[in-house]
């Protein structure tokens, strides 16, 4: 056996332990996702574990129109068994000026990924500067619950329910119902209310009082 035979033998034996593919189905119904994938234009690989990392989990959208669909990378663990130790999507990762530098975010196919519209938006961001953005404007409800307190959102209508709700602010708050409200502020000093309607402030008195102080807890 000539030295370029082993060498050819030993080439196609690491070519084939790391192989790129499209994903073509996807099996959830294991206690592990098992996916299918073609790996070549006449070869697929079928019953391929999908290792995810632990506290995460995503089913890949499989291939669509124009054959375009997720992408995973195929480790051979031994002969017998290989395994997709990752996924990506290209049609759907975050691009342009989505990110800046030292950001991190979960997002799926409902996101625009060059869309500057929020209602096209549907991700969960961490800013390099200690920001968190959870913006859902292609969502039909928004429900966060905390035990049995919660804030549901809908397009319309903020609910917020619980035993107790507390709203606490140290300079300024301001509310208005189609232009009618009020603005409760206090300067430090001195407190006031002021009742309007858009184009016309109904100025409150001013009270040489501090405003009432209410203990709360630190977040």
């Amino acid at each position: 056996m000539s030295i370029q035979t082993v060498i050819n033998r030993l080439r196609r034996r690491v070519s084939n332990m790391v192989l790129r593919g499209t994903v073509l189905a996807v099996n959830t119904a294991l206690r592990r996702q098992e996916l299918q994938l073609s790996v070549r234009a006449d070869e697929v690989k079928e019953g391929l574990e999908y290792f995810q990392s632990y506290g995460f989990a995503a089913k890949p959208v499989t291939v669509g129109a124009g054959g375009k669909g997720a992408e995973g990378i195929i480790l051979e663990v031994d002969p017998d068994h290989r395994v997709v130790v990752v996924v990506g999507d290209r049609r759907f990762e975050l691009r342009g000026g989505a990110l800046k530098s030292g950001d991190a975010a979960i997002y799926s196919d409902l996101d625009d990924p060059v869309a500057e519209a929020s209602g096209a938006l549907h991700r969960l961001q961490l800013t390099r500067s200690g920001g968190l953005r959870l913006m859902v404007g292609r969502a039909d409800v928004l429900d966060l619950r905390c035990g049995t307190s919660s804030i549901w959102m809908d397009g319309e209508k903020i609910r917020f329910e619980a035993d107790e709700i507390e709203t606490h602010a140290r300079k300024r708050i301001h509310w208005d119902v189609l232009g009618y409200g009020e603005d409760w502020a206090c300067d430090g000093s001195a407190w006031w209310v002021d009742v309007w309607k858009t184009g016309n402030v109904v100025p409150g008195v001013n009270e040489n009082i501090s405003p009432p102080e209410h203990d709360h807890e630190e977040i």
